[in-house]
């Protein structure tokens, strides 16, 4: 079993549809949906923001790679996991992990057309991290519950 975890582990891996991934992370993020805010939580015990964020790409990436047998995607969510960061790191692009796409005074005003289910939004000051669910719904690990 070892050497065939380690195969998996070293073996090429493929670069998956960016439409499948998106639509896992947003089915990971929605697991947690409800889950009590733990600050520094990263469990369906007790989450996050960016912990909420994090599960939400672990998960969805390792499953992903498991049932594609793509070791890549094991290998990457290995990696989100081992690097952890914060809400300020997501929105400063630490290790490339995001991306930055566009800067709106409120989320109120922002334009749905011009974002996808699965991005992230980072408030000024770099304090907390949502998600994107589509159709005007984000989700958030919210700590006055």
């Amino acid at each position: 079993m070892t050497v065939l975890a380690g195969c998996c582990l070293i073996a090429p891996g493929r670069r998956p549809a960016a439409d499948i991934l998106r639509s896992d992370y947003v089915r990971g993020l929605e697991r947690y949906h409800g889950v009590t805010y733990y600050w520094g939580g990263e469990s369906p015990k007790g989450i996050d923001c960016s912990g909420l964020i994090r599960r939400g790409l672990i998960d969805s990436t390792f499953i992903r790679g498991v049932t594609s047998f793509n070791p890549g995607l094991i290998r990457y969510a290995i990696r989100l996991w081992w690097n952890d960061c914060s809400a300020d790191d997501l929105g400063n692009q630490y290790l490339q992990l995001t991306t930055h796409v566009l800067d709106t005074p409120n989320l109120n005003r922002l334009d749905p057309s011009r974002i996808l289910p699965g991005d992230l939004a980072v408030t000024a000051g770099g304090g907390h991290i949502m998600a994107y669910l589509g159709s005007n719904i984000w989700i958030e690990a919210e700590s006055w519950r």
